[in-house]
């Protein structure tokens, strides 16, 4: 009896080149689309950083693709890459406006990826997950202690109760 997710199954370099190839491809239009939302607002914000994640993208998944030659199995790679995926938009988060940064909604992508590789259960888990690191920035964001650079919005309780809001439909 086979108990891993249909994504483990044979011809799994198939899916784990095509896995590396996506990543890399979204990972490039975000930012680029992230890099001219700056140009376009020219209000002085550096887009170092946003290149900085762009090469910490790269090399994460260089560095997954090759453990999988290594013979590292999928799974606990699909979930390091998951795991680095909701680390990466929560900096892009911070760097582009806060909780209030029109990439949230970027956090659905690692919850389809956690439920096409770990089927429904991985979805959920990954969707909670998610939905715990948005609404810890978001605290943190709201308390002072991760302020954004492009981001000049006080909060006062009714602005907490908005993002709290947003998050929650986001997820």
């Amino acid at each position: 009896m086979n108990l891993l997710p249909r994504a483990f199954e044979s011809g799994a370099e198939d899916k784990v080149r095509r896995l590396v190839f996506i990543r890399l491809l979204v990972a490039t239009l975000v930012v680029g689309a992230a890099v001219m939302a700056f140009q376009v607002r020219s209000d002085g914000i550096s887009a170092a950083a946003l290149y900085g994640l762009l090469g910490v993208m790269y090399v994460g998944t260089g560095a997954a693709y090759l453990a999988y030659s290594c013979g590292v199995p999928f799974p606990p790679i699909v979930r390091l890459l998951i795991g680095m995926d909701l680390g990466v938009l929560t900096l892009l988060l911070h760097y582009s406006g806060g909780s209030g940064s029109i990439f949230s909604i970027l956090y659905i992508l690692p919850i389809f990826m956690g439920g096409f590789y770990f089927q429904v259960s991985g979805g959920m888990i990954t969707s909670l997950v998610a939905a715990s690191v948005y609404i810890v920035f978001t605290l943190l964001e709201v308390s002072g202690h991760a302020g954004s650079p492009g981001s000049v919005t006080t909060y006062t309780r009714q602005g907490l109760f908005d993002s709290l809001l947003r998050g929650y439909v986001h997820m």
